[in-house]
C-alpha cells in the first residue's frame, strides 16, 4: 500500500508537469488550488529552495552522525573531541556531506554567472520574471515572494502603471540636443489646476499633423508627472501597445480589477491620477479594421471621466479628431495644438550640431518639421543640401550615405539590398508596417544590426521591426521597384488595384518623376486613359485621382505634365476638377493659369470650371496670397456680378499674407454698400495692418445707420455676428484704436439721438433709455449698451494711464449723459483716486438733481464712496450745494400726473425727493456736526417719504419672482413660536403683491422650519389647531414638516385631529380644508415599509365618498390615467393601490374598490388601475375579478393602459387567459387601444403556447392597423439578447413589400439600435430580409451603424449587405454617407486577403462604391478626406 500510495504521488506530480498547460485551461479551479501550488513548489526552482535544501539535508547529517562529541568532567570542565571510527556509516556520512557541499558551491557559481550574461537593471522593476525554457513563464513576487506559473500574476498598482506606460517611457527624442517644447508645462498647468463639475473639463487634447513631435511631448510629460509623488500616471502608447480591449489591456499589465475600478480606488490616495494615450490615430479609421480597442478605450475614459481628481491626455492628427466619428463625438474643449519649429529653434539646433551657414526662411520653415529636421542633421555633415529641400531628395542622400557610401557602411551592399527587397516585399504583401524580427534574423544578422545601429530600423519591445518611419518605407520600395525594372502598369494590371496599392504607386511615381521623365509621362497617360477592347477603364479612378493629385504636390511642374494638361487632361472636367483641388503651390498655380489663359481665358470658362478653379485660389492664398490676387486682379471683371461672388467667396477664409494697400484696392473694387457691410472677412485681413482703415469703415456703416432712422423715435443701432467679430478682434489686437472707435461711435450716436429736457445741462439720449451695466466681454444684442459696458471695463482695467485720465477729463465735461456716467462709474470705483473729481463734478455741475436719471443715480454712488475721504471744508461745499437743490424738474415732469398721484398716496410732486437721496447717503451725525439746517432738512425730507423712496435705486430697474412669497428661511428660524402664532393670523391669502408674504409661501417656510425644530414647533402646531381663525393649511404645513423630520406618529396625531375637526368629512371647506392638498401632502406614506391604519383608512373614506369633479373637462384627453391620480377620488384610489404590500388590508382594499368598481368615473378607475399589478400581491385570482369589474363598459381610453411593469395585464395574461379573452375581444374592435394592446397580446400568445385564440386577436390587430405593427416592432427591439424565434418571424414578417411606408421603413431601422445583441442566426436573417425589403429605401441610418459593428466580425458579408442597400444610388444625407463611409472602410481593411480569388469580385464591389463615392460632387469629400489621411499621414 505504501508502494502504492508513492507511485500514485509520483504519476500525479508527472501528470501536472506534463500537462500543466491543459489542466490550467480545462480545470481552471483545480489548477489554480491544487495543481498550480504542487507545481510552484516541485517544479519551480529557485537560489532560495536549493539553499534550504542543502542546510536541512547538511544539518540532518550532522545530528545522525556527529562527528564532535563533548566531554564534561568532573571539575566540570567542557572537553571537546572529533571522533571518526572509520566504519561505513562513518565514510558514507563524509561523503555524502562532501558531495552535497561540492554540488552546492558550483551550482552558486552557476547562477552567479548566468545571472551576469543576463544582466539588467533590477531596480526598474518591483517584481521579476524569470527565463526560462518551457511553455510557460516563471514569474516571482519580490516582496512577498509568491510564485506564478504563466501570465496570472497581479501586480500593485503603482507597479502595474509603470510597467504599462514601458512603451511611452523608452520613447526617446530623434533629435539632440532635445527641445523643451512649451505644451508640456502648459499640460501639466492644466492638470494641477481644480477642474470644473463638467465631465468634458478633465479631458485634454494634443494634437499635430505627422511627425510634429507628439509622441515626444507625450513622452516628456509623462517623465515629469512620474517625478511627483502625489501623481499616479499610467502612459499608453496606441501605435505599439498591442491590445484587443481594456479588458486585455489590464491583463497584459497585470491588474487584479478593470482599469477604471482600480483608477476609482487609487484617487482615493492621489492627488491626481492621469491616464496618457499616445497616437490615439493609431487605432482610428484607417489605420484599423477592428473598432474595438478605440471604442473600449474612449469607454474607459467616459467611465474615469466623473471622478474628481482625473484628467485624461490624448494626443492625435488633426484628421482623425475632424472626421473619425467615435473621436469627435468626445468634445474636447481643453486643446494644444502642437506646431512646428519655429525658425530660432532650428537654428539652435543646427548651430548645436554644427551646421553655421545661413539659411532661407523657406528652407528653416520645411525643416521646423521635426522628421525633415532629423532627416536633415543625418545627411547634412556628409552632404552639401541646398534650398529648396524635399523629403524625397533627403531620402536620396540617406541611401547614399547608408547604402551606396562603401566608407560608411559596415556590410556588404547585396546582402544589404536582399534585406530591403525581403522587408518591403514582406510588408507589401501584409500591408503591415511591422515584422517579426524571427523571420530575418537568421540570414540577415549584420545587415539588421547594422540598420538598427544606424536607425534606419526600429525594434520594438516584442521584437518587430519597422522602418523609423513610414515614408522611408515607401522610399525604400519605391527605389527598389524602380531598380529591379519592374513595370508598374502591368503589376497593376494583374492585382485587385485597392487601396493598399496607393502608397506603392504614390511612391513609385514620386520616384520615376526624379529618374525618368519619359517613363513617369507615360505612366500618367496610361493610368488615365488606357482601356481594354471592350472599352473598360482598365485602371480604378482612385488610382488616377491620386496621379493627378500627386503630380500637384511637387513645388515646380514638369514641361511635360504641362503639355499633359493642356493636350489631354484639361478638357476632362472629372480629372481636372481633380487638378484643380489638388494645386496649392505657387508654380503649379500659374501653370494652370497659364494653361486656362491659352485655352481662352477666365471668361471662357464653363461655371463648373471657374468655380473649382476658384478653388486652387483659396488653397493657394493661404501662403502665396500675392501670386494669387494679381492675377484674379487682371483676370476678373469687377463689374461682373459672378465674378464679385467669387472674390468675395474667397476672401471669407484665410488670413492673407500681403500687404494692404492691395487688399484695400481690392475692397474698393468690390464694395458696393457700407450697410449693411461687406467684405467684413477682407476688413479682417486688412485691419492687421492697417486698423484705421476699418476704423472708419465701421463709422461710415455706424453713420448710414443713422441717417436711415427717423431721429425723432427711439431706435437700436445693430451689427451683425461677424461685425461683431470685428470689433473684438480690433479691441484685442489694437486696443488704443479700437477704445478711440468707440468714442467715437457714442459721439456720433448721442449726437444723433440726444434730446433735451428744460432745466437741464445734460441732454437725454434714446439710445441711453435702457442702459444696464454689466460686464461684457462680447457685444451681443443691444450694440451701444455693449459698447459703452466695454469701454467701461477699458478704461478700468488702465485707470492708472493718462490716456484714461484724458478721456475721463473730457466724459465729465461732456453734455451727452452716456459720457458723463461713464466718467461717474469710473470714479466711483476708484475713489482715492477720484475724490477731487467727483468733488468738482458735484458742485460744479447740476448731476445731483435735473439731471437724466442715470447720471443722478451714479452721482449719489459717487458721493457715497468719496464723502469720508474730503476734509471738513469739501464736505460743507457738497451740503450746501445739495441744500441748494431747487427740483425743477419736476415741475415739468410730473405736472400732469396730479391725479395719479393723489390715487396711489404719493406727494403730488417729487420734490425734495432728490435733496432727500443725496442726504440719505450721508450720515446723520455728520449732518449734525457740520450743518445744523441740513440736518433739519433731512428730518423733514424723511417724513414726507418713505425710507424705501430715498434709497438710491437704479433707474428702470426690472426684478423677477417665482413661486408664492414668503418670509427668509432664517427669519422663520428665528420666529418664537408666539410670532408665528400671529403670523398665522396675518398671512391668509395669495396676494399679487410680491412684497407681502403669502399663505402658500409661508406654509411652505413652516414646513421647512418645523422639519429642522420638529420639537421647537409641536406644541405649536396642536395651538394653531384649537384656534378656530387659523386656517387648517398651517397645521397640514406642520404635519408635512414632521413627516420630513421623520417623525411619522407625530405627524399621524395631527392628521387626525384637522380630521376630527371637519367631523371626517372629507368634502368639508371648514378653515380651509382640502381633502385634495391633504391627500398630496401624504403622498410619501404608502411608499414607507408600515402604513399607519389612520392613514389607510383616510384613503378608503376618500375613495368612497370625496365627490367627483362637477364638470368634466377632460372629455378629449387620451391620458386619462395623469388626469385620474391628480383628482381627490382617483388619488385616493391610486395611493389604496401602493398599500398593498401590507397583507393585513387585503380585505378592505378589495371590497373598498369593488364597491366603487362600477360606478366611479372614468378617471377614478384608471387612477386605480394604473399599477394595479400590485394587487397580485394580495389576491391574483381576485385581483383579475376586480380587473373586469373596473372595465366593465370597455372605455376605450381605459383600454389605452399604458404597458409598463405594474400594468396588471402584463401579469394576467401569464394564468387567466380565458377570463380575458372578452377583453381582447372588445381591444381587436377599438382602435384607439391598439398601440398598448398589441403588445399585451403578443405576451399572452407568447406566454400561452402560441394560443391560436389570442393569435387571432394579434393579427387582427397588425393586419388591419399600421400604428399597432410599429408599436410592436418597438416592443421587440426592446427584447434584446431575449428575442426569440417567433419575434423574428413577426420582424421578418413586417418586413414584406404589402406594409411598404416611411413610417415601417423607419421603425424597421431602428431594430437595429440593440440587432448586435441578438444570435448571429437572427442578426442574418432579419439585415437580409431588410436589405431585401423595400421599407429599406426609407430610412437606413441606424442599419448603417450596425453594420459597422458587424464588419468587424464578417466584412465579406458587410460589403455584400452595403452593396445591395446601394443598389440604386448613394444617398445624399450627409450623416448616411459618413457612415458609409466608415462601415466602407472598416469592411475592406477587415478583409485582408487581397489577393485571395474567393474575395476579389466583393472587393471590387466595394471598390466600385469608394470610386463611386469620390466621383459624388455632393458626397465625395467624406471619402477624399479619408482618403488624404491614407495617403499624406
Amino acid at each position: 500500500m505504501g508502494y502504492l500510495i508513492v507511485i500514485i504521488i509520483v504519476l500525479g506530480m508527472f501528470l501536472i508537469y506534463r500537462f500543466s498547460d491543459r489542466i490550467e485551461k480545462n480545470m481552471p479551479w483545480l489548477w489554480k488550488n491544487v495543481a498550480q501550488p504542487i507545481f510552484n513548489y516541485f517544479f519551480v526552482i529557485s537560489v532560495r529552495k536549493v539553499t534550504i535544501a542543502y542546510f536541512t539535508t547538511m544539518a540532518g547529517i550532522c545530528v545522525a552522525f556527529p562527528a564532535i562529541q563533548f566531554v564534561i568532567d568532573k571539575d566540570h570542565n567542557i572537553e571537546a573531541a572529533i571522533t571518526f571510527n572509520g566504519s561505513s556509516f562513518d565514510w558514507a556520512a563524509v561523503i555524502i556531506a562532501a558531495l552535497l557541499t561540492i554540488g552546492y558551491a558550483l551550482y552558486i557559481f552557476f547562477e552567479a554567472h548566468h545571472n551576469k550574461q543576463n544582466e539588467m537593471d533590477w531596480t526598474k522593476y518591483d517584481n521579476v520574471m524569470v527565463q526560462q525554457y518551457g511553455d510557460k513563464s516563471i514569474y516571482v513576487e519580490k516582496n512577498e515572494g509568491q510564485i506564478f506559473v504563466g501570465n496570472t500574476y497581479t501586480e500593485e498598482s503603482f507597479s502595474a502603471f509603470s510597467k504599462g506606460s514601458y512603451e511611452l517611457k523608452e520613447y526617446t527624442p530623434t533629435i539632440h540636443p532635445a527641445i523643451h517644447r512649451d505644451e508640456v508645462d502648459q499640460i501639466k498647468d492644466w492638470i494641477e489646476k481644480k477642474a470644473s463639475d463638467d465631465r468634458s473639463s478633465r479631458l485634454a487634447l494634443l494634437y499635430g499633423k505627422a511627425g510634429i513631435g507628439k509622441s515626444i511631448v507625450m513622452h516628456d510629460l509623462l517623465e515629469e508627472l512620474q517625478s511627483n509623488q502625489d501623481y499616479l500616471v499610467l502612459g499608453l502608447k496606441s501605435d505599439q501597445v498591442e491590445f484587443v480591449d481594456t479588458e486585455v489591456l489590464r491583463q497584459s499589465i497585470h491588474l487584479a480589477k478593470p482599469i477604471e475600478t482600480v483608477v476609482e480606488e487609487i484617487a482615493r490616495k492621489y492627488k491626481r491620477v492621469i491616464l496618457l494615450i499616445d497616437q490615439i490615430d493609431a487605432l482610428s479609421l484607417s489605420l484599423s479594421s477592428n473598432r474595438t480597442p478605440l471604442r473600449s478605450l474612449l469607454k474607459l475614459i467616459g467611465q474615469i471621466q466623473h471622478i474628481s481628481n482625473v484628467r485624461v491626455v490624448i494626443s492625435c492628427r488633426p484628421y482623425d479628431l475632424e472626421y473619425d466619428p467615435l473621436l469627435d463625438n468626445l468634445r474636447i474643449k481643453n486643446k494644444w495644438e502642437l506646431k512646428e519649429f519655429t525658425n530660432d529653434q532650428v537654428k539652435s539646433i543646427l548651430s548645436e550640431n554644427g551646421c553655421v551657414e545661413n539659411m532661407s526662411d523657406n528652407l528653416l520653415r520645411f525643416l521646423g518639421n521635426p522628421l525633415h529636421l532629423y532627416l536633415f542633421l543625418k545627411v547634412k555633415p556628409e552632404e552639401q543640401l541646398t534650398d529648396p529641400l524635399s523629403t524625397d531628395l533627403l531620402y536620396h542622400q540617406l541611401w547614399r550615405k547608408y547604402v551606396l557610401d562603401d566608407s560608411i557602411r559596415k556590410v556588404n551592399k547585396e546582402q544589404l539590398l536582399a534585406l530591403f527587397d525581403k522587408l518591403v516585399t514582406t510588408m507589401y504583401k501584409r500591408q503591415e508596417l511591422s515584422v517579426h524580427i524571427r523571420e530575418f534574423e537568421t540570414g540577415f544578422s549584420a545587415e539588421l544590426q547594422y540598420l538598427f545601429t544606424s536607425e534606419l530600423l526600429l525594434k520594438t519591445k516584442s521584437n518587430h521591426i519597422q522602418f523609423f518611419h513610414q515614408t522611408l518605407f515607401d522610399y525604400v520600395y519605391a527605389r527598389r521597384f524602380t531598380e529591379q525594372g519592374r513595370d508598374l502598369l502591368k503589376e497593376l494590371r494583374g492585382q485587385h488595384q485597392g487601396l493598399f496599392s496607393r502608397a506603392a504607386v504614390k511612391s513609385i511615381l514620386t520616384f520615376l518623376r526624379v529618374q525618368n521623365h519619359i517613363e513617369y509621362i507615360h505612366v500618367i497617360d496610361q493610368l488615365l486613359y488606357a482601356k481594354d477592347n471592350d472599352g473598360k477603364e482598365q485602371y480604378r479612378y482612385h488610382l488616377k485621382s491620386l496621379a493627378l493629385s500627386n503630380m500637384a504636390y511637387f513645388e515646380t511642374p514638369l514641361e511635360q505634365e504641362k503639355n499633359l494638361i493642356s493636350r489631354k487632361i484639361f478638357n476632362d472636367k472629372v480629372y481636372m476638377d481633380v487638378l484643380f483641388e489638388s494645386v496649392y503651390m505657387p508654380n503649379w498655380f500659374s501653370a494652370i493659369w497659364e494653361i486656362i489663359e491659352c485655352k481662352g481665358g477666365w471668361k471662357a470658362l464653363s461655371q463648373g470650371y471657374k468655380e473649382k478653379a476658384m478653388l486652387m485660389c483659396e488653397r493657394t492664398l493661404w501662403r502665396h496670397a500675392n501670386v494669387v490676387l494679381d492675377k484674379l486682379d487682371t483676370s476678373l471683371n469687377f463689374g461682373d456680378e459672378e465674378d464679385c461672388k467669387y472674390l468675395s467667396h474667397i476672401f471669407q477664409h484665410y488670413n492673407l499674407d500681403c500687404g494692404s494697400d492691395k487688399l484695400i484696392t481690392f475692397y474698393n473694387k468690390l464694395v458696393k454698400s457700407r450697410l449693411p457691410l461687406e467684405h467684413i472677412h477682407l476688413l479682417q485681413n486688412i485691419m492687421k495692418v492697417d486698423p484705421d482703415f476699418v476704423c472708419q469703415e465701421l463709422i461710415k456703416n455706424i453713420r448710414l445707420q443713422l441717417q436711415e432712422k427717423d431721429t425723432k423715435y427711439i431706435h437700436r443701432i445693430g451689427i451683425n455676428h461677424e461685425e461683431e467679430h470685428l470689433y473684438e478682434e480690433l479691441l484685442k489686437h489694437h486696443r488704443d484704436k479700437g477704445i478711440q472707435l468707440l468714442v467715437d461711435i457714442l459721439t456720433m450716436v448721442y449726437d444723433n439721438t440726444k434730446f433735451e429736457l428744460e432745466g437741464s445741462e445734460i441732454y437725454n439720449s434714446t439710445e441711453f433709455f435702457s442702459f444696464r451695466r454689466t460686464i461684457a466681454e462680447h457685444f451681443a444684442s443691444n450694440f451701444i449698451e455693449d459698447a459703452v459696458n466695454i469701454l467701461i471695463d477699458n478704461l478700468l482695467k488702465d485707470v492708472d494711464g493718462e490716456k484714461v485720465s484724458q478721456y475721463l477729463s473730457e466724459f465729465s465735461q461732456s453734455n451727452h449723459e452716456g459720457f458723463v456716467f461713464i466718467a461717474l462709474y469710473v470714479y466711483t470705483e476708484n475713489p482715492v483716486k477720484f475724490k477731487d473729481d467727483i468733488f468738482d463734478i458735484i458742485v460744479k455741475r447740476s448731476v445731483l438733481a435735473n439731471a437724466p436719471s442715470w447720471v443722478e443715480y451714479q452721482a449719489v454712488e459717487a458721493l457715497k464712496v468719496a464723502y469720508p475721504l474730503w476734509d471738513d471744508e469739501k464736505r460743507k461745499t457738497v451740503i450746501n450745494h445739495i441744500l441748494a437743490i431747487d427740483d425743477k424738474g419736476e415741475h415739468i415732469l410730473f405736472k400732469d400726473a396730479v391725479q395719479m398721484r393723489l390715487q396711489w398716496g404719493h406727494p403730488l410732486l417729487d420734490i425734495d425727493l432728490h435733496k432727500g437721496k443725496a442726504f440719505y447717503s450721508i450720515p446723520k451725525e455728520e449732518l449734525r456736526r457740520l450743518s445744523w439746517t441740513a440736518y433739519q432738512e433731512k428730518q423733514r425730507i424723511e417724513r414726507k417719504f418713505k425710507e424705501a423712496r430715498l434709497k438710491n435705486e437704479r433707474p428702470s430697474s426690472m426684478s423677477t419672482h417665482m413661486g408664492w412669497t414668503s418670509l427668509r428661511e432664517d427669519q422663520g428660524m428665528k420666529m418664537s413660536p408666539k410670532i408665528w402664532h400671529k403670523s398665522m393670523l396675518a398671512y391668509t391669502n395669495d396676494p399679487m403683491d410680491w412684497n407681502k408674504p403669502s399663505l402658500t409661501g409661508q406654509c411652505h417656510l413652516f414646513r421647512a422650519v418645523v422639519a429642522k425644530e420638529p420639537d421647537k414647533f409641536i406644541d405649536l402646531i396642536n395651538t394653531a389647531l384649537d384656534d378656530d381663525r387659523i386656517l387648517l393649511d398651517y397645521p397640514k404645513a406642520g404635519m408635512q414638516g414632521l413627516l420630513d423630520a421623520g417623525r411619522l406618529d407625530d405627524a399621524v396625531l395631527i392628521m387626525e385631529r384637522i380630521l376630527d375637526i371637519v367631523h371626517y368629512d372629507v368634502n368639508s371647506t371648514l378653515r380651509g380644508f382640502s381633502i385634495h392638498s391633504l391627500l398630496l401632502a401624504l403622498n410619501d406614506i404608502p411608499k414607507m415599509d408600515i402604513v399607519p391604519e389612520p392613514v389607510f383608512r383616510l384613503f378608503c373614506n376618500a375613495l368612497l365618498n370625496a365627490k367627483e369633479p362637477d364638470e368634466d373637462l377632460h372629455q378629449t384627453d387620451k391620458d386619462i390615467y395623469n388626469v385620474g391620480i391628480n383628482q381627490t377620488r382617483g388619488n385616493a384610489g391610486y395611493m389604496l393601490v401602493a398599500c398593498a404590500k401590507e397583507k393585513r388590508y387585503k380585505e378592505d382594499i378589495f371590497q373598498t374598490i369593488e364597491s366603487i368598481a362600477e360606478t366611479a368615473s372614468v378617471y377614478t378607475r384608471a387612477a386605480i388601475l394604473l399599477n394595479m399589478a400590485t394587487l397580485n400581491f394580495l389576491d391574483k385570482n381576485r385581483n383579475v375579478e376586480l380587473f373586469k369589474k373596473l372595465m366593465h363598459d370597455f372605455n376605450p381610453r381605459l383600454m389605452a393602459m399604458p404597458v409598463h411593469n405594474y400594468n396588471p395585464l402584463v401579469y394576467f395574461v401569464n394564468y387567466a387567459i380565458n377570463e380575458l379573452l372578452e377583453f381582447f375581444s372588445h381591444a381587436a374592435d377599438c382602435f384607439e387601444c391598439y398601440r398598448e394592446q398589441v403588445v399585451i397580446l403578443w405576451l399572452a400568445w407568447a406566454h400561452n403556447d402560441r394560443d391560436e385564440r389570442v393569435k387571432i386577436f394579434l393579427d387582427k390587430m397588425c393586419e388591419n392597423n399600421q400604428e399597432a405593427r410599429i408599436a410592436l416592432l418597438n416592443f421587440l427591439g426592446t427584447l434584446d439578447q431575449r428575442i426569440n424565434e417567433e419575434a423574428i418571424c413577426y420582424i421578418l414578417h413586417f418586413m414584406e413589400s404589402q406594409f411598404d411606408s416611411a413610417e415601417m421603413g423607419e421603425v424597421c431601422d431602428n431594430l437595429f439600435h440593440n440587432a448586435d445583441k441578438w444570435r448571429d442566426d437572427y442578426q442574418m436573417r432579419v439585415a437580409e430580409a431588410f436589405v431585401a425589403s423595400p421599407l429599406s429605401k426609407h430610412k437606413l441610418t441606424t442599419f448603417i451603424e450596425f453594420l459597422a459593428g458587424y464588419a468587424i466580425k464578417d466584412p465579406v458579408q458587410t460589403l455584400k449587405w452595403l452593396e445591395q442597400t446601394l443598389v440604386n444610388d448613394i444617398p445624399d444625407d450627409y450623416f448616411i454617407v459618413n457612415h458609409v463611409v466608415d462601415v466602407l472602410i472598416q469592411s475592406y481593411n477587415g478583409i485582408k486577403s487581397f489577393n485571395d480569388s474567393s474575395y476579389q469580385n466583393i472587393l471590387e464591389n466595394a471598390m466600385d462604391l469608394i470610386d463611386a463615392i469620390m466621383q459624388n460632387p455632393s458626397n465625395k469629400y467624406l471619402i477624399t478626406n479619408f482618403i488624404n489621411k491614407l495617403d499624406n499621414e
